[in-house]
């Protein structure tokens, strides 16, 4: 589709889409605890309501939809490390290494939130009086306990959809089952053939999941790469409808959060296919915006650079570890403003600056988290796996990509498997920071 990725070189714009995905995750949940109308509407009408319910201009609201396009980003950067340069033994290295990768992190944010709780720093009740949320009223209204905050993190998260301690792990559930999905194909069908018969059958099992954006993800970069090697574009060939089905993918992305007060046009973009329920309506919309989202992105050039620049960079590179932490920040220092300064000031103004805190905080924490826990975490789980294949166990030989131009085969040799980038940021959406390799890293 482009030649970033045809050529093999790292797929810097991927990055930056993930680090923005993150930042509107962010605004989503502060947003839904200080300013609730723009999230699930209001019968008085204003702007908040126009911020809920107009299509595109509500994009920066969306939070199920970033989610979503978290999963087709994974999808697509898992993918790609093997497909474009690593062989199998990238795929198997991934497998191998991906739980640890995701568990390591997010039990280090349960702890964190252990803490906080036992030093009551989630005055959420007083702040939900204030704004008026029953979703921020209803945080953190248990007793904690390190053991439990271990186990949540480290297991809970992985085989549940929610999470006491940090409610964004939620999605930890499906980010494992989908990058288990993607590692498998590409091990059980190395050739072309097999792979699509396998996008086919897994889209017709997952249609009606998040765990489609995985599969859809795996497709598009197949498709991208097989344009690059015959050194075309899609975008330069099939211009006129790429940008069309992007916009259409952010009209898509726009159904807000079901409430009474939601245009009914939302519920008729699609067929209802996708399960009963307004609910199941809305998360079937948002992946398969998403999808078309991530095909206009990998196409269009415009838009790669301006995701390429040095703060969408670098929001890349936190992006994991701002996707942890806000939440915790959100209902700690967050509340704390709106309870201070409302009163003295216009309620609109207290939540205004809570949400410059909450951006502002969370965006240093990231930073540090992923300096001291998350890079540092990965460059260790690649060193142990480099140093179990060569010294305990021989696994599979790294193979030629699977993609790559035909050759005249060479006599077999046995080498160390090379560790797959995975997908999508630098640091913090789950990644091996320290390989500076071509591809983009995943969660």
């Amino acid at each position: 589709m482009g030649e970033t990725a045809a050529k093999g070189r790292r797929i810097t714009y991927l990055d930056g889409l993930r680090g923005l995905a993150a930042l509107l995750v962010v605004f989503f949940h502060t947003s839904s605890a200080f300013v609730p109308a723009i999230i699930y509407g209001t019968a008085h009408g204003g702007i908040a309501h126009v911020f809920y319910s107009a299509p595109i201009l509500n994009i920066w609201m969306q939070g199920n939809f970033m989610v979503c396009v978290f999963y087709a980003l994974s999808g697509f950067a898992l993918a790609y490390a093997t497909l474009s340069r690593g062989g199998v033994g990238s795929a198997i290295s991934g497998l191998v290494r991906r739980y640890p990768r995701l568990a390591i992190p997010t039990m280090c944010a349960t702890v964190i939130a252990f803490v906080m709780l036992r030093l009551k720093l989630f005055p959420v009740q007083r702040a939900a009086a204030i704004s008026h949320s029953s979703w921020l009223a209803g945080l953190w209204q248990f007793t904690p306990s390190l053991k439990g905050a271990v186990r949540e993190g480290a297991i809970g998260v992985f085989g549940s959809h929610g999470s006491a301690y940090d409610a964004p792990l939620w999605t930890m559930h499906n980010e494992l089952r989908g990058s288990l999905i993607v590692f498998a194909v590409l091990i059980l069908a190395p050739r072309r053939g097999l792979r699509m018969i396998a996008y086919a059958a897994l889209a017709i099992l997952t249609f009606h999941s998040y765990l489609l954006g995985f599969v859809a993800g795996m497709a598009i970069c197949e498709l991208t790469l097989t344009y690059g090697q015959r050194g075309e574009s899609l975008a330069r060939k099939h211009l006129w409808w790429i940008a069309p089905i992007g916009i259409f993918g952010l009209v898509l992305g726009s159904y807000p959060t079901p409430s009474s007060t939601m245009p009914s046009f939302y519920d008729h973009l699609l067929p209802h296919i996708f399960g009963s329920g307004a609910f199941a309506q809305q998360i079937g919309t948002n992946v398969v915006g998403a999808i078309l989202v991530l095909v206009a992105v990998v196409a269009l050039r415009p838009v790669q650079r301006a995701l390429e620049t040095a703060p969408m960079q670098f929001l890349g590179r936190i992006s994991f570890a701002l996707y942890l932490l806000h939440f915790l920040v959100m209902g700690s220092l967050g509340a704390e403003t709106v309870i201070f300064l409302h009163g003295p000031l216009p309620y609109a103004i207290a939540a205004i600056a809570a949400f410059v805190v909450v951006v502002g905080v969370s965006m240093l924490a990231a930073w540090a988290f992923t300096l001291f826990v998350d890079e540092p975490s990965t460059a260790r789980l690649k060193r142990a796996y480099q140093w179990i294949a060569r010294h305990v166990v021989q696994i599979v030989p790294v193979a030629g990509p699977v993609l790559a131009p035909a050759r005249k085969p060479a006599a077999p040799v046995t080498i160390e498997p090379v560790p797959p980038d995975e997908a999508g940021h630098r640091a913090a959406a789950g990644s091996d920071t320290v390989n500076r390799s071509p591809a983009a890293r995943s969660w």
